[in-house]
């Protein structure tokens, strides 16, 4: 099933929303709160991959006062950069789209991975650096061949 044109603005759209409310909340509260709900809303399961992404990015990725930068050097860092996303991705350029591991890169799937970036690495990266990022990164794998 593949998504017309006008619902993929509109989520977009909600999607874009969204980050302007959740930036909004981030920064009327203190941030000794972010921390304490970040802690919170960890599972027990997930504290140590969580400390783990949290330390690479420390180490990788390039940071101001207020954490890491949410540009698309600080993206492309990620996916060229952590084992779990380096050489993952390729420009396929008869169908010129994104391929992760030979599965093509459809809107849901970049979605994915841009949430996963956002959990992992920089919550509030948004989704359209993610997208950029990914495409650059692709595309720089493409040509090392």
């Amino acid at each position: 099933m593949s998504l017309s044109e006008k619902q993929v603005s509109e989520i977009k759209s909600n999607m874009s929303e969204l980050e302007k409310r959740r930036r909004a909340s981030a920064q009327a509260r203190p941030d000794a709160a972010r921390a304490a709900d970040t802690k919170q809303a960890q599972p027990a399961g997930e504290a140590g991959a969580l400390n783990e992404d949290a330390q690479w990015a420390r180490q990788n990725l390039r940071h101001g006062s207020d954490g890491p930068y949410l540009d698309i050097a600080n993206s492309l860092r990620i996916f060229e950069r952590h084992p779990d996303f380096k050489g993952r991705f390729k420009f396929n350029e008869m169908i010129n789209k994104v391929v992760d591991r030979g599965s093509v890169m459809v809107e849901w799937k970049i979605s994915a991975i841009a949430a996963e970036v956002q959990e992992r690495f920089a919550p509030m990266m948004p989704f359209e650096i993610v997208n950029r990022a990914l495409i650059i990164a692709a595309n720089r794998a493409g040509e090392s061949k």
